[in-house]
């Protein structure tokens, strides 16, 4: 896995003044090489990154916003715009939280991509099957950029 380089800063930088937006955003990945590519990724972008070292600790910090969010009568969507999540963590892998979300009333709309090194086509077919909306292999940072700016901002909107 490489580390971010001068082009992917450049690109981040010119992807940042586009999007336009500011976006909360929680990732998962137990490897902490990964949980810092993606900080330094996202928080190029102008986003709030919430980084979380498994599956279980995002579900749990979703579910408490998921009771505020129903307290203050908004939208999951007005805290957290997208999760983004490896496979392969303790606790709870990154499979059991996408289908978690996605079959949870209140939690159905929120964007989910797969972020992981397993690049084979059965783990993307996996992803696709609990309703992952995307699946990116290696922290491509223009691929990332695209995929953030394109479905945390189709959550924004609703």
């Amino acid at each position: 896995m490489g580390l971010l380089n001068v082009f992917d800063a450049d690109y981040l930088e010119k992807a940042k003044e586009e999007q336009k937006q500011t976006f909360t955003i929680y990732a998962a990945d137990d490897s902490s090489t990964a949980r810092n590519l993606l900080r330094n990724i996202l928080t190029k972008l102008g986003n709030e990154v919430v980084i979380f070292d498994n599956g279980e600790e995002p579900w749990n910090a979703l579910e408490k916003l998921l009771e505020k969010a129903k307290k203050e009568n908004k939208n999951i969507s007005n805290y957290v715009q997208l999760v983004i999540t490896d496979l392969e963590m303790p606790k709870m892998d990154g499979l059991t939280l996408t289908k978690k979300i996605k079959s949870t009333p209140g939690f159905i709309h929120m964007p989910v991509v797969v972020n992981t090194t397993l690049s084979d086509e059965v783990n993307k077919m996996k992803a696709k099957s609990v309703g992952a909306d995307d699946f990116i292999v290696n922290f491509d940072a223009k691929e990332l950029a695209d995929i953030v700016n394109r479905l945390a901002l189709r959550v924004k909107g609703e």
